[in-house]
């Protein structure tokens, strides 16, 4: 299991959703920056009316941002940020961000037992 640890009180969604955020962010950041990434994010919610909260809920639409804004090279990006993803949580499926959910879905079954 990673390094980030449950939060008291919290369930699997919550934490999931948590993790990914961060990373997604740590990703984000390491690649735009602290300031563009603040850009970025304006710009997804107005053009696309997708908060940065609503990202794990939402991964086609926020690949389909990616890809608009960084063209074929969002490959790249959805690739670092999944593989950092299934480390941290300890999952083997998912590839892309579309599969996010799927990825979602087996960590919360996971730790329902």
């Amino acid at each position: 299991m990673g390094l980030i640890s449950l939060s008291k009180g919290e369930n699997g969604a919550a934490h999931y959703d948590r993790v990914f955020l961060k990373i997604l962010r740590g990703v984000l950041e390491e690649v735009f920056g602290k300031q563009a990434v603040g850009v970025l994010l304006k710009h997804m919610e107005r053009r696309y009316n997708l908060r940065w909260e609503e990202t794990p809920e939402n991964p086609e639409l926020f690949a389909e941002f990616l890809k608009k804004v960084l063209g074929g090279s969002s490959s790249v990006l959805e690739s670092v940020i999944v593989q950092r993803l299934r480390a941290e949580l300890d999952i083997k499926e998912g590839e892309r961000l579309t599969d996010i959910k799927k990825m979602r879905r087996i960590f919360i079954e996971r730790e329902r037992q």
